[in-house]
């Protein structure tokens, strides 16, 4: 993942040469849990998503769009925390993400245009992975809960619709589908879909 970030960095300094290319930046909100079918009684969890793209015209309409985003993954359910059953408890698992997206970004009136994005994606937990219940919290690192529970790297599917205006705001909706396993030994997934607020440099 180290070597995919530096690779994207240096894809971004290429880039920024090219004049058929326009930086964009997004924040929002992020709902994200874990499913399959071995899970029960998870529930979404809500944090929030920021991130950087380049978006590099292939075409007036068509174009490729490689991303960094930084994802509060997670979810909630209900159980056991500090000895009180049937509490809520929260876990919040953070996650560097790169997206690679194929765009079709049509003028429908006045500059104003749509966005239909779709490709793959990898993932890769960095921080600290944070449990919490009312006021009480404990954290850890990825490190002693990778191979052992929760997965550090993800893979899998990102879809992205949204409406630009002509002035290189706009607001989008997202959602990432995991492909690979999100705990050992589990039929489960990480998912996530947000809305975001975005802004592209002309």
């Amino acid at each position: 993942m180290k070597n995919l970030t530096l690779g994207f960095l240096a894809l971004l300094s290429t880039a920024a040469m090219n004049a058929q290319t326009g930086l964009g930046v997004q924040a929002g909100v992020n709902f994200s849990n874990i499913t399959g079918k071995d899970v029960s009684g998870a529930k979404l969890k809500t944090g929030f998503q920021v991130g950087i793209n380049y978006d590099i015209k292939m075409s007036d309409e068509f174009s490729f769009q490689p991303g960094l985003n930084y994802l509060q993954n997670g979810l909630k359910t209900t159980g056991t925390f500090d000895n009180n059953s049937g509490s809520e408890l929260k876990l919040n698992l953070p996650f560097l993400q790169l997206p690679l997206l194929f765009k079709y970004n049509p003028e429908v009136s006045g500059g104003n245009k749509v966005i239909l994005a779709a490709g793959p994606y990898i993932s890769y937990g960095i921080g600290k992975v944070k449990a919490s219940s009312g006021n009480m919290s404990e954290k850890a690192d990825w490190s002693d809960v990778d191979g052992e529970g929760f997965q550090r790297t993800d893979a899998g599917a990102k879809l992205l619709i949204g409406y630009e205006l002509r002035n290189g705001l706009s607001l989008n909706l997202n959602g990432d589908l995991g492909l690979t396993k999100a705990v050992k030994d589990v039929k489960a997934h990480y998912s996530a879909f947000g809305i975001t607020l975005g802004y592209r440099f002309r």
